[in-house]
């Protein structure tokens, strides 16, 4: 069964995967990724603002085969006169 790295980015740095993950299939490994993002965001959003995740995925190889992210943005919406609550 192919091994596969996910290497995550949190905006601001990148954390390498050494110990990768056994996987029946790239279709599988990205989903592994995309499954983690909620619980790598509950981790890394601890103030209000901009927050950039990346998984990058590696094969044995060490060749980039995919990528999953997640961009969230959180500001205040101004609110004109005229505008309904």
């Amino acid at each position: 069964m192919p091994r596969f790295y996910f290497d995550c980015f949190d905006g601001h740095e990148w954390a390498r995967d050494d110990l990768g993950l056994d996987c029946p299939s790239l279709d599988y490994a990205l989903d592994e990724a995309q499954d983690a993002l909620p619980a790598i965001l509950r981790e890394e959003m601890l103030d209000r603002g901009t927050l950039s995740l990346r998984v990058r995925i590696r094969d044995e190889a060490g060749r980039q085969v995919g990528e999953t992210t997640l961009d969230l943005r959180t500001r205040p919406m101004q609110q004109s006169m005229d505008q309904p609550d």
